[in-house]
């Protein structure tokens, strides 16, 4: 007679876990701090108009609408092209460091990150206008510590999101052109600071200009690490 067969329990099978990891970081909202020009904390009120307001704002970017066209001036949106480098031993991408060093950020808010693309939002001190900020990244074949990044900063409604009605408002106004004063490169400069911090470095001689907006700089033109009035939410 022969004895009996135990069953027995397979060992339950567990996701990979950096494939779980990627699929957890593909849609991140950030926290939102808000603070004025001086540097103090905006109103209650404010935020909670701001935060309701800015994720509609974003999704329908009316002053975008008319971008496609020929005879706009693209004045309120910026691009540019990196070439990065980054190094293997970092064992990391582009958009993670960008959203670990500007997770404290003021005035800023982490909309996305996955192993390719980073979006956020900043939002200016006076009356918190919305500009969005978009990079996505391409690894390159030939040589795996090479990035290219395409990079853009657009403002996205005339309206600022501190505005009762802001979206549908600025959705109706969507013909409005107006001018970013070179707010949207100098988000774009923020950024490139901050992977520099990093220990990323950025091959100025590759990357370059492709839309100014309306900041004086030509189109084609070197990437700049200049400073910028972004750089001061780094240290407040």
């Amino acid at each position: 007679m022969s004895a009996p067969v135990t069953p027995t329990r397979s060992a339950p099978v567990t996701p990979d876990p950096p494939a779980a990891k990627r699929a957890a970081d593909s849609y991140v909202t950030g926290p939102l701090r808000l603070e004025d020009a001086d540097g103090r904390a905006v109103g209650s009120y404010t935020t909670w108009l701001v935060s309701t307001q800015a994720p509609c704002i974003d999704a329908t970017r009316p002053a975008t609408w008319l971008q496609g066209l020929p005879c706009h001036p693209k004045h309120n949106f910026a691009r540019e092209r990196w070439t990065l480098r980054v190094p293997t031993a970092m064992q990391t991408t582009v958009p993670k460091v960008l959203a670990e060093n500007l997770a404290d950020v003021a005035n800023l808010q982490t909309t996305s990150v996955s192993e390719s693309k980073f979006t956020c939002r900043f939002f200016t001190p006076t009356l918190q206008w919305v500009d969005t900020v978009e990079v996505r990244c391409t690894i390159s074949k030939d040589d795996p510590e090479l990035v290219i990044c395409d990079s853009r900063s657009m403002s996205a409604a005339l309206l600022p999101a501190s505005f009762p009605c802001a979206c549908p408002a600025s959705m109706l106004l969507f013909t409005c052109c107006f001018l970013d004063m070179g707010k949207n490169l100098d988000h774009l400069n923020f950024l490139k600071l901050t992977l520099a911090k990093a220990g990323i470095s950025i091959d100025r001689k590759k990357s370059l200009v492709l839309s100014p907006g309306f900041s004086g700089v030509e189109a084609g033109s070197k990437v700049s690490l200049r400073f910028c009035a972004d750089a001061d939410m780094m240290v407040r």
